[in-house]
């Protein structure tokens, strides 16, 4: 279900079941429409529940998710700006991983280069190697 609500058009509806899968009990079920953020950038009314999910959530694979999520509401500048804060405020493994896959996305760009090169101090070690396997291709 989650997949499918990027492509549905604008409605009060589709509002309603993303509000009812970000707050679901299941985590697995939170994480799923956490990541399809990225493909909801005709929904930018939906952007504060998706940067909700990124920021608090308790489980650190959903809002790890959901800062991925978040592609899908900011500009390509600001999403490596987004990544890089959130991993100041949530230093959780799942989210260096998610930053650094932002990163990488971006590392033809100043700013993502950089974050590319401070991930490679990353205090997780397969996070820093990845990161310098990145700015080494």
């Amino acid at each position: 279900l989650a997949r499918a609500l990027g492509w549905l058009p604008v409605d009060q509806r589709v509002t309603r079941l993303v509000q009812t899968l970000l707050g679901d009990s299941s985590a697995e079920v939170r994480k799923a429409m956490a990541w399809q953020g990225c493909n909801m950038s005709e929904h930018p009314e939906l952007a504060p529940l998706f940067r909700h999910v990124a920021e608090h959530d308790p489980d650190d694979s959903v809002r790890a998710d959901g800062v991925y999520g978040m592609r899908g509401f900011l500009s390509e500048g600001d999403v490596v700006a987004y990544a890089r804060q959130r991993l100041g405020q949530d230093p959780s493994q799942r989210v260096a991983w998610t930053v650094m896959s932002i990163a990488n996305e971006h590392r033809d760009d100043p700013n993502g280069r950089q974050l590319l090169t401070d991930l490679t101090r990353s205090s997780y070690a397969d996070v820093a190697s990845s990161a310098r396997s990145s700015l080494q291709d």
